[in-house]
Order: structure tokens, then C-alpha cells, then sequence
């Protein structure tokens, strides 16, 4: 008794638990609900983002739907959020395939122990429960877990006419040239940078060699990425490469270092393959001033010459020179040249600006755009990326030009190659372009890049043929300067050609759009054109002074032009004899290929009428398969027809037998829990008795107490009292009578205990036993039905040979009587073959009626008298009457 009690205050505690549980969580949402009013209300104030007060935040989990659930009728969901050891439940809600929460929880927290949990990485851990309200089963679902490190500020919302201050930080670039300190123009995105091109020139008046030595001695020009007065980088340039010891480049042509110069941190603890580039470009370029030009000077004249533009290709040596005629006589130092020369420098000019005219400067523009290529055999670089590399020294550039980042290979796929576009701006003559674009093609290397070893190799040539382009269609343009112009645009489709065979092997090949852009006449920059007037007028004055060199001019001419003529037949003959090799090799690969053609045909067709013969075969053979296949189909139709119609009433034997157990079930727990009520009642009526004797024996025992003392003071009196002595027996005779009572009520209380504690574990084990009854009975159900499926299939097989031994009886019998017993014999084996099909069916059913009659007797929740039991044995009388 003491046990169940016990059991009772716990069952009553727990539930006493849930229930504060349940009211502590109601609170806290309440309180959560009521601090996001209070915070919505801050915020239209403040616009404090998630903060109750400035040390105040309150942690939001909104739970709004679940999908994918398992229906469970008569089920309840419950969502159970932990953080830091507190708990906060959710509503229950009906569990279904999508339950509807739509809930939130909430914790207030101060901004302190928030980033403690940030810190210490407390999450926010939410188990879903399955809660049976009956039976107060409660199932773990599975939970989730939120990391509090990945909470970002929420977005906030501000009217239009709140002015946002722009918090972004400016860069610019600063560097110290010649002493001379240049800041760029400021940008703002450093991901993405965006910004104009700037030019700092300085002028220095030095000779080649001090300034050569200037330059070797200083570190090199330094450009520093600055935001503020915080360096982010710096690039280092070199200048001593720009003059070297002994080189007279620079009174031919300006020299420059151009290219990517990467910016290095100032920890110099950044990745190589992350780091920035910037592109710089120095030129140092030779200004002359203007000469004073006398007639009578030749030193003069021989030191203007020397700064003259480069010879052109060697001729044949002229004859020389007649000797100067003597001067005139009276006017040797004279400054100035006799009147016929002049006129002869006049008309010497006027020819020259007519050639000048003829051989003016284009602006020209040529844009490369290198679209799509296709590997088609890239098996040896197939794990390795490419890089394309070209230049065209033509272009006024000798830095190559890298298309970047590098290209994943794949074959036989159509690649994007990034980066693949490039414009150079040129000014040449007409002629000069001509010539160019017809004898030097544009070579375009594609290098593999070897990421293990850091290498590059070259896999591949492309080569441009520029003078398609001179003939291409024209289409008239303007530049953003209004100024008009005409463009040549050609597309092709070049293939690329690999160097490790001298054989032409194709691995590929290449999209590309080709322009060129003519803008017409150019007039040159001041420099430029200063020097060639200076040249012009000291050729012009070299050939005043002697009149006879107009005809050595002249011969000159004529054995240039001969020469010329000369060369141009020689090269052509050369050019035809190409062209015949050519042509040659040509013929010899085409006659090879027709050959091969020939006799990959002929191959090619006798494995087609391999395959044809083949291929009929097979169909004849995939026909009687179809037709076989469609046969059977019909007979398992059939056959599922009848087992699906087995199966139904198989279930519905089954769902009957599911109620009943489940009203035996429920009347047996009924049962128990009225005989478990009565004795409770007889426990409690038990206890009441006992405390009635606890209350007589103790008011006895103070009867027994008092007559004591009165004894004790008869005694002492000395007067002996008989009566005293009787009542005194009387008394202790009552006494024994009450503690036999007593005795009696403790083994009675401690006997019903018993029964009580035997009585819960007789209702536990008849509980499990129904269940493990049931499950076996389940069991042996599945298990009857799949032998019935094996008989099935057994007695079809069985069917199919007794119908074909039939057929063989029925021919034989056919072609030896007459037509009319044939059918007679006919319908006596159909009769036979029915007979034999419903006996054996009608024994099988009345062993398994047999069987399920035995197996819930033995159970022992039926006995005779129940209804399935009786429905049983009708199916087995039944059964018996049409087996005999």
C-alpha cells in the first residue's frame, strides 16, 4: 500500500511538474511578446536594432512551419527550445504531415552574456517532440542546432529624408619622381578598381652617362596605395634598366619599362597567388633643341646627321662623289649661299613636301577579340591550364600581351576564353601597314602552366594571317572624337598547330574577331615632327652646295630602283617555288587521305552488313521474346487479379481480427481497473480500521497507565484492595485482547498490499502478453499468406503441366476416335480438372480454419462461447459439408 501511494505522489508530482512547466513557458512568452512590443516600440523611437534597453538584448527564434512530417492521428507536436539550461516550449499542435507552428521564443539577455555565449559557443539547441495525450507517451523526433556566432545586424529601414553619411574609405596612389611628390586621383573600390590613367612628366637637363649613373645609384621609383596616411602596398620600379653602359638606343627611340609590378604589404605576409598588381609604364625620351643651321658649317651638318632616323636596307655603293667645286671667289666667309643654290633648296623642298604628301600618317586602330577554342585532343595537358601569349613589335609595344586567368582544358568542349580582347593604337603610312600585315603573321602562343612544378610550356601555335584583313569588307565608323573612319572586321576560325611534330597535327582550334579601324591623316607630336623637319633641312642644305650631286642623286635612284626590280623578280621566283612544293606536299597528303578514305570504306561497310545480319537476328529473336513475354503477361494478370482479391479479404480477416483483440483489450483493462478500485476502497477501509484500533489501544494503555499509579499508591498505602487486582487483570487482559487486534489489522493491511502489487503486475503481464499475442498472431498471418503465395505459384506451376500432359492426352486421344466422343472426353477432363481444384482447395481452407481456431483457444483471451470462435467453427462445418 505504502508502494502505490508512493507511486501515486510521484505520478502526481510529475504532473504537478508538466504543469508548472507548461505555466512557466506561457509566461516567458508572454513576457517574450511583451518585450517585442517593447522593442518595436524602441525602435520607431531609436531605431536600436534588437535591444530592450542600451545593455538589454533579446535572443528571437521564430518557428513559423514543419514539412515532411509522418501522420500520427491522435498525436501532438511539441517544439522544446535550450539555452544556457533554460527551457522554453512551444504550443501543441496536431502532428501531420506539415504541422503549423507559428510561434516565437524568447530570451532577454544583457549584451555582456550575449557575447559570452558568442564567445563560449553556446548554441540554441530545439528538440521536436511526439507527445500520445492519453497514454502521456513522449517520443524524441529529432532537434536542430543554431549557432549564435552567425547572427548578423538586421537591416534597418530609414526615411528618405535621412541623410546616410558615406562611410567609405578613399585610396590613391602616391610616388616621389625626382624629387617631385604626385598623388593620383581617388578610388573607392579596391575588389573592383576603377580609375583614369595618369601621366606625370618631368624634364631633365643631364648628360646620357651622369644619368645613367643617377639611375643605378637610386633604389628605383617606388609607388605606394594609400588610404589616408596609412600605406597599403608599394611597387618597386627599376630604373637602371632604362640606360645601359654602352647603348645607344636612346638616340634612335624613347626607352620604357612597362608591365604588372605586384604591390607588397608592408607585413609581407600575403599569398602570391592573391597579391595585386598595378600596371606602370616609365619612358625616357632624348629632346633636342633646335640647331642654328649655317650653309658653310659642315661640322655642323655632318653632327645633324648623325641623329638622323636608321638607314634603310643596304644598297649597292654609289659612285662616288665629284670633288666640290672650288668656292667663289670673294666670299668665302660668307654666311650665306649663292642665289642659285637657293632657288635649287626651293624646288628640292617643294618635291619633298610632295612625297611627304603622298606618304602621310594613318591613325589606325587593331583590335583583337580571341572569343572560343576547342581542345580536341588535350590528353596530354588535360589536368593543366593554358595561357595565350602574343606581340606584334609592329603595334609600337614589346611587351607580350598574356590573357589571364588561366583556361581549364577539357576536350572536345566549347571554352570562354577570359580576357581575350586587346586594342593597339598605331600611327604608320598605308604602305607601311600594307606590308606589314602581309609578311609578318601574329603569332599566338598557348602555354601550358604545370602547377606542380610551376612551368610553362608551349602546347600550342596559333597563327593570324593579317592581310585578309586589308581586303576585308569596309563599314564606316566614328570615334568619340566625331571624327569619321573606315573598319575592316573579320571573323575566322584558325586551328592551332602543335610544335612537338613537324608533321601538321591539329589539336584544336580558335573563334576569333579580328578589326582594324582607319581614322584617316595624323599630324605627328611636336617632338616628332621638330626632328624630322631638322633632319629634312639638313639633307636639303647638304645637297646645296653642290650642283652635281642632283645626278649622282639621280643615279643613285636608278640603281635602287633596278636593285628593287632586281630582288622583287627574285622573290617571286622564290614564292613560285614554294608554291610548287606546296603544292607538291599537298597533292602527296591528298592522294595518302583518298587512299586511306578508300580503305577505311570499305571496312566501314562490311562491318555495317556485319551489323545489319546481326541486328535482324537479334529482332527475330526480341519478336518471340515479345510475343512469349506478352502471353505470360496475360496469365500473371489474371493471376494478380485473383491474389489481389485473396489479399483483400485476408485483410479484412485481419481488421476483424485487430477489433476484436482490441475490444478484448479494452474490456480486460476495464476490468482490472474496477477490481483495482475496489481494492483501493478496501485499503482505505482497512487503514480506517486500523487507526481505530491505534486510537482504543491507546486509550487503553492511558486507562492501563492510570490504573498503575493507582495501584502503585493502594500499595503504598499499604491497604491490599482485591477489586484493584480484578480491574487490574480485567485491564491487562483487555490489553492483550487489543494488541492481538492490532496484530491481526497489520497482517491483513500488509496481506492486501500484496494482493494489490500482484494484481498491477497480473495486469502488466497480461498486458504484454495481448500485445506479443497480437504481434505473433500478425506474424503468423504475413507468414501464412506468403506460404499461400508459394502454394500458389507452386499449384499454377502445377497447373501448367498437368493442362500440357492434357493437351498431349487430348491430341492422342483426337486422332484416334471420332469427333463426337472427342468432346465428350473433353468435357469429362474439365470436369475432372474443376473437381480436383476445389478439393484441394477446400482441404487447405479447413486445415488453416483448424489451425486459427486451435491458436486463439490457446491464446486464452477466446473461448467457445466468444463470437469469432463460433464464426470459426460455422466455417469449418462448412467447409466439411462440401469436402464430403
Amino acid at each position: 500500500m505504502e508502494r502505490g501511494k508512493r507511486s501515486d505522489d510521484n505520478e502526481s508530482a510529475s504532473d504537478q511538474n508538466n504543469l508548472n512547466k507548461s505555466k512557466s513557458a506561457t509566461a516567458r512568452r508572454r513576457r517574450a511578446s511583451w518585450a517585442r512590443d517593447k522593442v518595436f516600440r524602441l525602435k520607431t523611437k531609436s531605431n536600436n536594432m534588437a535591444s530592450i534597453r542600451n545593455d538589454q538584448m533579446l535572443i528571437v527564434v521564430g518557428i513559423s512551419q514543419a514539412r515532411n512530417f509522418q501522420k500520427r492521428p491522435g498525436w501532438q507536436v511539441l517544439i522544446e527550445a535550450k539555452l544556457d539550461g533554460e527551457t522554453i516550449c512551444s504550443d501543441r499542435v496536431p502532428h501531420d504531415e506539415n504541422p503549423n507552428f507559428n510561434t516565437e521564443l524568447a530570451w532577454e539577455v544583457d549584451r555582456k552574456g550575449f557575447r559570452m555565449f558568442r564567445m563560449q559557443r553556446i548554441p540554441i539547441k530545439l528538440e521536436c517532440f511526439a507527445i500520445e495525450p492519453i497514454l502521456k507517451a513522449k517520443e524524441l523526433l529529432g532537434f536542430v542546432v543554431i549557432d549564435l556566432r552567425m547572427v548578423q545586424p538586421k537591416p534597418q529601414l530609414l526615411p528618405s529624408g535621412v541623410h546616410v553619411t558615406d562611410e567609405k574609405k578613399s585610396f590613391y596612389f602616391y610616388y616621389a619622381l625626382v624629387g617631385n611628390d604626385v598623388n593620383t586621383d581617388s578610388f573607392f573600390d579596391l575588389a573592383e578598381p576603377s580609375f583614369a590613367a595618369e601621366r606625370a612628366t618631368v624634364r631633365i637637363r643631364s648628360s646620357t652617362e651622369l644619368l645613367r649613373r643617377f639611375f643605378s645609384s637610386q633604389p628605383g621609383l617606388k609607388v605606394h596605395l594609400c588610404t589616408g596616411d596609412i600605406s597599403l602596398g608599394c611597387a618597386a620600379v627599376p630604373l637602371n634598366d632604362l640606360l645601359v653602359k654602352k647603348s645607344t638606343e636612346i638616340y634612335m627611340k624613347p626607352v620604357s619599362i612597362e608591365g604588372m609590378f605586384e604591390l607588397e604589404p608592408p607585413d609581407k605576409h600575403s599569398s602570391e597567388e592573391l597579391a595585386p598588381f598595378v600596371g606602370l609604364s616609365v619612358t625616357l625620351r632624348l629632346e633636342d633643341e633646335q640647331p642654328t643651321v649655317f650653309v658653310q658649317q659642315p661640322s655642323v651638318i655632318n653632327n645633324l646627321m648623325k641623329i638622323s632616323p636608321p638607314p634603310t636596307p643596304p644598297t649597292p655603293p654609289p659612285p662616288p662623289p665629284p670633288p666640290p667645286p672650288p668656292p667663289p671667289p670673294n666670299k668665302k666667309n660668307s654666311p650665306q649661299s649663292p642665289p642659285v643654290k637657293l632657288s635649287s633648296l626651293s624646288e628640292t623642298k617643294e618635291v619633298r613636301s610632295e612625297e611627304a604628301e603622298e606618304d602621310e600618317l594613318h591613325h589606325y586602330r587593331f583590335t583583337l577579340d580571341m572569343r572560343h577554342i576547342t581542345f580536341t585532343a588535350a590528353d596530354d595537358f588535360q589536368t593543366n591550364s593554358v595561357t595565350h601569349l602574343y606581340d606584334y613589335p609592329f603595334f609600337g609595344t614589346s611587351t607580350a600581351i598574356v590573357t589571364h586567368p588561366p583556361l581549364q582544358v577539357r576536350r572536345n568542349v566549347e571554352l570562354a576564353i577570359p580576357n581575350g580582347f586587346c586594342a593597339f593604337t598605331f600611327a604608320a603610312t598605308p604602305d607601311q601597314t600594307a606590308r606589314a600585315f602581309k609578311t609578318i603573321p601574329l603569332r599566338v602562343q598557348v602555354l601550358r602552366r604545370d602547377r606542380d612544378r610551376h612551368e610553362e610550356t608551349i602546347v600550342g601555335m596559333i597563327i593570324f594571317d593579317l592581310a585578309q584583313l586589308l581586303v576585308a569588307d569596309q563599314s564606316r565608323i566614328t570615334n568619340a572624337g566625331n571624327k569619321c573612319g573606315v573598319r575592316r572586321v573579320l571573323s575566322v576560325k584558325t586551328p592551332i598547330h602543335s610544335p612537338k611534330s613537324e608533321r601538321v597535327n591539329f589539336i584544336g582550334h580558335a573563334q576569333t574577331v579580328i578589326g582594324l579601324d582607319d581614322f584617316g591623316a595624323t599630324t605627328l607630336p611636336p617632338e616628332v615632327a621638330k626632328r624630322k623637319k631638322n633632319v629634312q633641312e639638313t639633307a636639303s642644305i647638304e645637297s646645296e652646295p653642290i650642283s652635281v650631286g642632283i645626278e649622282s642623286r639621280e643615279r643613285k635612284r636608278q640603281m635602287a630602283i633596278e636593285i628593287a626590280m632586281e630582288l622583287e623578280e627574285w622573290k617571286k621566283t622564290r614564292e613560285d617555288e614554294f608554291r610548287k612544293t606546296l603544292k607538291a606536299r599537298e597533292q602527296y597528303y591528298m592522294d595518302s587521305l583518298v587512299n586511306e578514305w578508300r580503305k577505311r570504306d570499305t571496312e566501314r561497310e562490311v562491318a555495317i552488313q556485319r551489323k545489319i545480319k546481326e541486328c535482324v537476328e537479334l529482332e527475330r529473336k526480341l519478336r518471340s521474346a515479345l510475343s512469349d513475354a506478352d502471353s505470360r503477361e496475360k496469365v500473371l494478370s489474371a493471376k494478380e487479379i485473383e491474389l489481389d482479391q485473396r489479399k483483400i479479404e485476408f485483410e479484412r480477416i485481419h481488421e476483424r481480427q485487430q477489433s476484436e483483440v482490441k475490444t478484448g483489450y479494452l474490456r480486460l483493462r476495464d476490468e482490472f481497473a474496477h477490481r483495482l478500485l475496489i481494492e483501493n476502497e478496501k485499503s482505505v477501509e482497512m487503514e480506517k480500521q486500523n487507526e481505530k484500533l491505534k486510537k482504543q489501544l491507546t486509550d487503553v494503555e492511558s486507562r492501563l497507565a492510570k490504573e498503575s499509579r493507582e495501584l502503585e499508591k493502594a500499595r503504598g498505602s499499604k491497604q491490599p484492595d482485591s477489586r484493584l487486582e480484578s480491574e487490574l487483570h480485567l485491564a491487562s487482559l483487555e490489553k492483550s485482547e487489543m494488541e492481538r487486534k492490532l496484530e491481526a489489522a497489520n497482517k491483513s493491511k500488509v496481506h492486501y498490499k500484496q494482493q494489490w502489487g500482484r494484481v498491477l503486475r497480473e495486469l502488466a503481464r497480461i498486458k504484454q502478453k495481448l500485445e506479443t499475442d497480437a504481434r505473433a498472431q500478425l506474424f503468423r498471418q504475413q507468414q501464412e499468406l506468403e506460404g499461400m503465395k508459394r502454394q500458389y505459384l507452386a499449384s499454377e506451376t502445377t497447373e501448367e503441366k498437368i493442362k500440357g500432359q492434357l493437351d498431349q492426352i487430348k491430341h492422342h486421344v483426337t486422332a484416334r476416335t471420332p469427333s463426337g466422343n472427342r468432346k465428350i472426353s473433353f468435357l469429362d477432363s474439365e470436369e475432372f480438372d474443376s473437381d480436383t481444384e476445389d478439393t484441394t482447395f477446400t482441404s487447405d481452407d479447413l486445415s488453416r480454419l483448424l489451425k486459427e481456431r486451435e491458436t486463439l483457444l490457446e491464446m486464452g483471451i477466446y473461448t467457445d462461447g466468444d463470437r469469432i470462435i463460433r464464426e470459426l467453427d460455422r466455417q469449418i462445418d462448412e467447409a466439411e459439408t462440401r469436402k464430403f
